[in-house]
């Protein structure tokens, strides 16, 4: 039985795909994964999957801070100062219209779920 050599060491994409050197490391190019969060659906799918979160947290705490029994006034304001602060951080991050836009209306729809 043989011991393989520890210096002898092979590459990610040489366990991946079983090609051997010069190969592997242009199999990297040939297999890469187009997933790239810094196009444009890849942001505006970000900005919604965070103000999904932002929007479920939001109406928990709500829920929690008024027991349940609350003014929809009350719900109006909360939300409006949660969407303020989070149109503020995005703006912080020069994010684009579209994508602003895509975080509020997840984030409204996601509290007024939370609240249903």
């Amino acid at each position: 039985m043989s011991v393989p050599d520890p210096l002898i060491q092979k590459t990610v994409f040489e366990r991946s795909c079983g090609l051997k050197g010069q190969a592997a490391r242009c199999a990297m190019f040939w297999f890469r994964r187009n997933d790239r969060t810094d196009d444009l659906s890849g942001r505006m799918a970000r900005a919604r999957d965070e103000a999904y979160l932002r929007g479920g947290h939001e109406g928990k705490m709500f829920r929690l801070a008024t027991g349940g029994s609350y003014q929809r006034q009350q719900a109006l304001d909360w939300l409006d100062t949660v969407i303020e602060e989070g149109r503020a951080e995005l703006d912080a991050q020069h994010a684009l219209e579209r994508e602003i836009e895509a975080w509020d209306m997840s984030c409204r729809i996601m509290f007024w779920v939370m609240l249903a």
